[in-house]
């Protein structure tokens, strides 16, 4: 069977399309034929099955995945283990879509877009007569082409423009039917964000399970650390709002919770003993961007860290102590009979004076005093009953 070979880093659906046009087979037909499939549709970014299309593209299918396809970017923090078990599924006989969709996910932002160069397009029909779609142009955070150093465009789809993919590579004509967006500026933190994004695709790039100790080491260096050691991640989320913007994390999909203690900047920071945190591979890049631009922090830090505080039981004690004698001097005035435990319920030192009464000595020594006041309800010796038997008690009480 007649299939197309892979231009140099083009995706994998870009490929089936051309064969598609090719061959004058349509999308559907193409593949149900090629992979046995029921239904004709495949992922653009990661199909859930390889070996078909590399067996007809006499390649490697490990050498389609990595070169062809999402995988490289996806897995890039993954530990050594899992992403040789992830390849393993990919590159196997079998069909499954296990493991597929969590790695698309990473890349749910451009799967929805179209993104090309203009001076690629014209370099690709110059030198094929042909173009197609570049990976590297759909990478999250590269917002110029690497190789031109040009803008990027957006082909929003649409049915005049004869898009999604199963149309094939992109022609003048459709670029007119289409809404185009162009995609950029890029700065100097843009710039240093996409030369990090464009490294997982090198096959030198080194999976570890270390990620979280070098983002502790990085944040040491630029001053993010406490006075007991830990690292400041929330001042780091805090920063790193200020310097990239609400407005690009929005837009890359990375934005923060309500709490930014909870943030994933914060616990992209903190240890974990065996194993690291489960992020997409952009958060693990903007954080890594940021802490390698960033100026060192000098300074107090904005915020109160998370954990358990030490109290002041002195000075609770003395709040406690002085809020018992005046609720015990406002019963003597209404002459009214009151519960020791009532003038401590309603406080906010209730539970902790409740756990803790050996830190509450001014606190207890009024306490005793008052139980042996004629306001207390329970007078030592002298429960209510009693009070009522000797006519101590009024009937109305």
């Amino acid at each position: 069977m007649y299939f197309p070979k892979p231009y140099e880093d083009e995706w994998v659906g870009s490929l089936v399309a051309r064969a598609s046009i090719h061959t004058g087979l349509t999308h559907e037909v193409l593949i149900k034929h090629l992979m046995g499939l029921q239904s004709g549709n495949i992922s653009f970014f990661l199909p859930k099955v390889l070996r078909p299309i590399a067996h007809v593209c006499r390649l490697p299918v490990e050498a389609l995945l990595l070169q062809h396809t999402v995988f490289p970017f996806a897995a890039a923090f993954m530990t050594p283990s899992v992403m040789r078990g992830t390849l393993e599924r990919l590159i196997g006989p079998e069909i499954s879509g296990r493991g597929t969709a969590a790695l698309v996910q990473s890349l749910s932002l451009n799967a929805r877009r179209f993104v090309f160069c203009l001076a690629c397009i014209e370099e690709d029909i110059a030198r094929h007569g042909e173009s197609y779609w570049h990976r590297v142009h759909f990478l999250p955070g590269i917002v110029q082409c690497p190789i031109h150093k040009s803008e990027l465009y957006a082909l929003t789809p649409c049915k005049h423009a004869g898009l999604p993919i199963r149309a094939g590579p992109i022609l003048a004509e459709r670029r007119q039917a289409a809404t185009l967006k162009r995609i950029g500026p890029a700065g100097e933190f843009e710039q240093e964000l996409a030369r990090r994004c464009l490294a997982p695709l090198i096959p030198a790039w080194i999976y570890r399970d270390d990620w979280v100790s070098m983002y502790r080491q990085m944040a040491m260096s630029k001053g993010y650390v406490m006075k007991d050691g830990s690292i400041a991640g929330s001042q780091i989320a805090m920063d790193m709002q200020k310097a990239i913007g609400p407005s690009m994390l929005r837009n890359l999909g990375c934005e923060y919770p309500q709490r930014i203690t909870a943030s994933w900047p914060a616990t992209l920071v903190r240890p974990w003993g065996s194993g690291q945190p489960n992020h997409s591979p952009l958060r693990h890049l903007l954080l890594a961007t940021f802490l390698a631009t960033c100026p060192k922090h000098v300074g107090p830090f904005d915020y109160t860290p998370v954990g358990p505080k030490q109290a002041n039981y002195q000075e609770l004690d003395r709040q406690l102590a002085h809020h018992v004698s005046q609720l015990w001097d406002d019963a003597r005035r209404k002459s009214l009979r009151v519960s020791a435990r009532g003038l401590v319920a309603n406080t906010p030192m209730a539970s902790i004076f409740r756990h803790y009464r050996e830190r509450f000595p001014l606190t207890l020594a009024v306490l005793e005093a008052f139980k042996r006041s004629d306001q207390a309800e329970r007078q030592i010796g002298r429960r209510p009953y009693w009070r009522k038997r000797l006519g101590l008690l009024k009937e109305d009480e």
